[in-house]
């Protein structure tokens, strides 16, 4: 009569087994998963700001210049 019963264990720890590593697997993809996205937004976010940093410095450039230019006019008379 034992034996049904070391049957029935050995298909519980089977069971149990299999679902903890399932568990286990499915939390790795979704780390790499999140990862794999934070760096992409990281990527997109710098992308950005570096494009308005660059329109922000042109813009300051060409406002410089104009004042520049107008006071060079402005002083020869």
């Amino acid at each position: 009569m034992t034996a049904p019963k070391q049957h029935k264990q050995r298909y519980y720890y089977i069971f149990w087994s299999i679902a903890t590593l399932s568990v286990v697997i499915g939390q790795i993809s979704v780390f790499n998963a999140y990862n794999r996205l934070s760096e992409n937004l990281e990527i997109i976010l710098i992308e950005q700001a570096r494009e308005k940093i660059l329109k922000a410095s042109k813009e300051s450039a060409e406002v410089f210049n104009e004042r520049e230019g107008t006071e060079d006019i402005g002083e020869g008379n």
